[in-house]
């Protein structure tokens, strides 16, 4: 289910939206939707903490999960090897 929500632009910026919109075969809500969609997405911390887990998870070898690797791999980021 979506909910409706009403912005005011400038005539100019409407048309230019519709040119736009028409341009690339989207209606002006679809656009609208998009941006408002990038904007949420960019600034939620829970996104980005989430994609640098994930990133950080992927990296890390199977053996990570071994006590002793993790304090070898502490010891030496504390030597700066």
């Amino acid at each position: 289910m979506t909910t409706q929500i009403i912005v005011q632009v400038e005539p100019e910026l409407n048309e230019q939206i519709g040119r736009l919109a028409l341009a690339e075969g989207k209606s002006a809500s679809e656009i609208a939707h998009d941006l408002l969609a990038d904007y949420v997405r960019q600034r939620d911390l829970t996104t980005h903490l989430d994609g640098l887990w994930a990133r950080i998870r992927s990296q890390l070898p199977s053996r990570a999960q071994d006590p002793e690797y993790l304090q070898q791999v502490i010891r030496q980021a504390r030597k700066g090897e």
